[in-house]
């Protein structure tokens, strides 16, 4: 497929640049297929060598070969064209599966009523971690806690669905834009 077209794709960020090799990797290091989500590794001549001085935060930056660890989950397509899932670190497993929270987000992003979400993992104690949902509503909505989880039930697995939603004002951001995951778990104690 030519680059022109990967750009109209939803969540494609396109293909390996020249002298970049990209692999994909589950959390013992194996590759995984196609189409499955892995943690994202790099490896070229322009990548960095390491920290200056500080062989532990080098070991825990690089794989084995080389590879630097982006901390980025992604999936490639049958054409090689890449996506990026989200984060590794805001993952979290319910239940023994793993949740990415941007893919429930980009669903619930397009519910009626919800201007804004924003989604965690808390603790829970049958599942392990469970999803909840932070919900900006649009102006004059009034959506509720239900009907945000039914509409996640009928587009997502029962494991990816949150089981809690909590209405705010606004989303917390980091001063990069990024949503400050760690100030949402906060409040959900």
């Amino acid at each position: 497929m030519p680059p022109e077209q990967a750009v109209r794709r939803p969540g494609v960020v396109g293909w390996p640049m020249p002298f970049l090799e990209m692999r994909l990797v589950d959390e013992f290091d194996g590759d995984v297929a196609a189409g499955e989500t892995g943690e994202l590794l790099l490896r070229g001549p322009q990548m960095f060598a390491g920290y200056l001085h500080d062989a532990a935060r080098t070991a825990a930056a690089l794989a084995s070969g080389g590879w630097l660890r982006t901390g980025d989950l992604a999936r490639r397509a049958g054409d090689g064209a890449y996506a990026i899932a989200g984060r590794r670190k805001e993952m979290f497993i319910s239940g023994g599966e793993n949740v990415f929270p941007a893919e429930v987000e980009s669903v619930l992003a397009l519910c009626p009523g919800v201007a804004e979400v924003a989604v965690v993992g808390v603790q829970d104690s049958l599942w392990g971690e469970v999803g909840r949902a932070f919900v900006v509503r649009t102006t004059d909505s009034m959506i509720t806690e239900q009907a945000v989880i039914e509409y996640a039930r009928d587009r997502l697995a029962t494991f990816k669905t949150p089981k809690s939603v909590a209405f705010v004002a606004t989303i917390p951001r980091l001063g990069s834009g990024k949503i400050d995951r760690s100030r949402l778990i906060g409040t959900s104690a």
